[in-house]
């Protein structure tokens, strides 16, 4: 009995500092944000009808809202997220995007846009959740399900969290976890590579907002349409330059071969040979330039033609010195975070 009672009072405890915590971050500045929501016909006469399902849709998003908002300590605004039904759509949803949005949607209602399909009544209607830009800096995202035989429960499941990592990609954050690497796919060290634990890398599995992209987040905040108002923010985030200062017990050491494996999205893998290989200068030191194009549009040579979204995600460093190699990461999300730092050079520091 007594560790009965224990339990409760914990679990009575949890629930009331989380409570605590929710209404803290109510006192922050609020920005709220319009979603225009548009589903099929089939789920939403399943739950009810119109009625019914803009009023579960209020709690759906109520989730969202929660979710996104406890995800981390470090935003500087509530952020808060409003669904209206917008329209029923009958047919199938492959190009429900286009017929919704781009010209005649409406921005001074909406801000984003997000489609749900909650059963395959289509042959060309294929399962997933996606965010993208649709036109005049709208970001389209949908949730579709790929089951012709049961209805997506979008509203007692983890839709929920499905739709706030898609709206994460609406305030611009970047996929994390396009950076990992899978081990059998490293032919250089045979290792894994994890990115850090964040909503944008597995939104099902990570409750939290990465620094990074709650950094992002925050920057953002006050535009309703951040595609038009941030435009090439993500090029932006990349200093001008990189440097490796290579040392041997403390002190600068020249001619440090230093490689840089590139690695791709959807693939998860390390491209060899290297894509680039620098010798330490007479200070130790390797500095290069246009990191932009480095990372988001790599020209040839060294980068396969299969490049997946036209960039480098990740590197994977290689110091030579003499029979001593050392191995380091570089994804996109550490060298980026310099422009939070009002940087505009990102170091590594490598000491044999």
């Amino acid at each position: 009995m007594k560790k009965i009672a224990l339990l409760t009072l914990l679990l009575l405890g949890t629930t009331i500092c989380g409570h605590a915590q929710s209404k803290e971050k109510q006192k922050l500045k609020q920005v709220e944000y319009r979603v225009c929501v548009i589903a099929d016909k089939p789920g939403v006469d399943y739950f009810g009808g119109k009625k019914s399902f803009q009023k579960k849709l209020v709690g759906l998003f109520d989730n969202v809202t929660r979710f996104w908002n406890n995800g981390s300590n470090d935003f500087d605004y509530y952020f808060k997220f409003t669904p209206t039904l917008h329209a029923v759509f009958e047919g199938s949803s492959k190009d429900v995007l286009r017929t919704y949005g781009g010209d005649d949607f409406d921005f001074k209602k909406y801000d984003v846009l997000v489609m749900f399909d909650m059963i395959k009544d289509h042959a060309d209607e294929h399962p997933g959740a996606a965010a993208g830009g649709v036109k005049n800096g709208l970001c389209g995202i949908y949730v579709r399900n790929g089951d012709s035989l049961k209805m997506k429960e979008i509203f007692t499941d983890g839709t929920y969290k499905t739709v706030a990592h898609e709206l994460g990609h609406y305030r611009m954050v970047t996929d994390v976890y396009a950076t990992q690497v899978r081990a059998h796919k490293n032919p250089v060290t045979h290792e894994a590579f994890k990115p850090i634990p964040c909503i944008m890398h597995s939104a099902s599995r990570d409750s939290l907002w990465s620094p990074y992209a709650a950094k992002i987040i925050n920057y953002v905040a006050e535009s309703r349409v951040p595609a038009n108002d941030y435009p090439d923010l993500f090029r932006q985030m990349f200093p001008d330059s990189i440097q490796f200062n290579l040392t041997e017990n403390g002190q600068p050491k020249a001619g440090i071969t230093v490689n840089l494996y590139g690695c791709r999205a959807v693939h998860n893998d390390v491209i060899t040979p290297a894509y680039r290989s620098y010798q330490s200068d007479s200070n130790g030191r390797i500095v290069l330039t246009g990191v932009k194009d480095m990372y988001c549009n790599p020209p040839q040579p060294g980068r396969p033609d299969d490049l997946p979204y036209g960039r480098w995600f990740n590197f994977l460093i290689e110091a030579i010195d003499g029979n001593t190699r050392k191995y380091y990461w570089m994804p996109e999300y550490a060298v980026q975070l310099m422009f939070f730092e009002h940087k505009n050079l990102y170091e590594m520091n490598i000491d044999f």
